[in-house]
């Protein structure tokens, strides 16, 4: 926040005639990162992390994706205490908060602007979607530490925007989950070949990611692996 202060003219040595953020002192405030990942068409969308405070990049958090309206409005790296706008709120009960800027947004150019006309309902849908796919695949959710236990129980694990996604008459097929119950890293890779050489990727990396990031992220073991 700004601050008003005198300087004297001979040497420099400002003076603060004013303090406006006294007040936040002894709060503890949350972080912020922006993220970046790609639709369901492959056009690249943006948006805002909120972590609570002192877990920055904590893994296992519960995610609430809190989603702007306008829907020509962006949500950015800053604080807001207006009535309507609680993340921060939420983030330091716990949540980390997401905050997409689907197409529709400001910010970006007119064109991204403009692409939310005529599918004003599926293409923001299927921006916020693929953001939430990929945070759970490569961020934070329980919920891809825990998919491959279909493996072993008549049950499924699904992530609560899916439901909410079918509601609206979207569908994205959870590809982490698909690749997790092979439970097997070279069948992975091989599966996975297209896109690695599409992003240039070295495959030995990509195999010791996937056996040490995707099958090694098993806090509760599989019932076959007891």
């Amino acid at each position: 926040m700004n601050k008003v202060r005198y300087n004297p003219t001979k040497d420099f040595a400002p003076k603060y005639l004013t303090s406006m953020s006294d007040q936040w002192k002894g709060f503890r405030l949350t972080s912020h990162e922006m993220v970046e990942w790609k639709s369901s068409d492959g056009t690249p969308v943006e948006g805002m992390l909120i972590y609570p405070p002192g877990k920055c990049e904590a893994k296992g958090l519960p995610m609430l994706t809190l989603i702007h309206g306008g829907p020509a409005d962006a949500d950015g790296d800053h604080f807001e205490a207006d009535w309507y706008q609680w993340s921060a709120l939420a983030a330091t009960n716990g949540w980390l908060v997401f905050q997409p800027n689907y197409r529709g947004s400001t910010g970006y150019g007119d064109k991204f602007l403009m692409q939310i006309v005529p599918e004003i309902v599926s293409r923001p849908g299927n921006d916020i979607l693929a953001g939430v796919d990929a945070l759970v695949a490569v961020y934070h959710s329980d919920h891809r530490e825990l998919c491959a236990h279909e493996r072993d129980w008549p049950f499924r694990i699904i992530n609560v925007l899916e439901v909410v996604g079918e509601s609206m008459g979207l569908h994205r097929d959870d590809r982490y989950k698909q690749l997790k119950l092979m439970q097997d890293a070279d069948q992975i890779v091989a599966e996975c070949r297209d896109l690695i050489a599409q992003h240039s990727l070295d495959a030995a990396v990509a195999r010791s990611v996937v056996a040490k990031g995707m099958l090694g992220d098993q806090p509760l073991p599989l019932k076959s692996a007891l």
